[in-house]
């Protein structure tokens, strides 16, 4: 799997080809799957420390997490 550092001790990584799996977020992060295009291909508010969407694509898709209002993470995954 790809993993790359959400917080300490979270990573983002790919479950499946179109499925992506965010771990170590806080209850009420808001989670952004964008298209190398700009586009938002998923997008969700975290009830939990964990979440797993679909991108749509087995392309690149980049993971944003935003914490109250702050970005708090951006990562590629390609």
């Amino acid at each position: 799997t790809l993993g790359v550092a959400v917080a300490a001790d979270g990573s983002v990584s790919r479950v499946a080809a179109d499925r992506i799996r965010i771990v170590g977020l806080q209850t009420d992060d808001d989670v952004r799957l964008y298209l190398p295009n700009g586009m938002i291909a998923n997008q969700t508010r975290a009830t939990s420390d964990a979440v797993t969407m679909t991108a749509g694509t087995q392309g690149v898709v980049i993971v944003e997490v935003v914490r109250q209002g702050k970005q708090v993470c951006v990562r590629k995954l390609k």
